[in-house]
């Protein structure tokens, strides 16, 4: 459901790019942000990752979807074959697959939106606030911050599920 959010925001901000040029950075800005939310985003809360409350993140699901991903339950330890659960693997690959898609779609609106925003005219990126050159520095740094802290929390998340194993 996250992936089909992001993939929604992501059409809107780059089909409101393509109406309006001026809107071409907010596009590009909606669709990046789109690409992390379906990749990384996870909540804020829990602050300590914890496997019974964690989100999942594609990343997540991308490092624990095999075939024997149900034999380390000890519910299945005792049946004779572990692969007893493959139809619930195969539906979680077909999930899986199905989210890979949606993220590929939105890598093609970021790169609609970038290459819109490379050849289409450039007046309106000269238009700047006085005193806003400032604030405009910062803006690579708290973006920088902030994906930083989605991949550390994705790190942990992924260790915090391996310990559990």
């Amino acid at each position: 459901m996250k992936a089909i959010v992001f993939l929604i925001l992501s059409f809107n901000g780059v089909n409101a790019g393509l109406m309006d040029h001026d809107m071409l950075p907010y596009a590009l800005f909606v669709s990046f942000s789109g690409l992390l939310g379906m990749t990384i985003y996870r909540e804020s809360s829990p602050i300590q990752p914890e496997p019974r409350a964690m989100s999942v993140t594609l990343v997540t699901l991308t490092k624990f979807i095999h075939p024997h991903m149900y034999a380390d339950f000890p519910v299945y330890q005792a049946q004779p074959d572990p692969s007893l659960c493959v139809h619930a693997y195969h539906f979680n690959l077909a999930f899986l697959v199905s989210q890979y898609i949606m993220l590929l779609l939105a890598v093609g609106l970021f790169s609609i939106a970038v290459y819109t925003l490379v050849y289409s005219p450039r007046d309106y990126l000269d238009t700047r606030l006085d005193g806003s050159r400032n604030a405009m520095l910062l803006v690579p740094v708290i973006m920088t911050g902030y994906v930083l802290t989605l991949l550390a929390k994705e790190i942990v998340a992924v260790d915090t599920m391996q310990v559990g194993r």
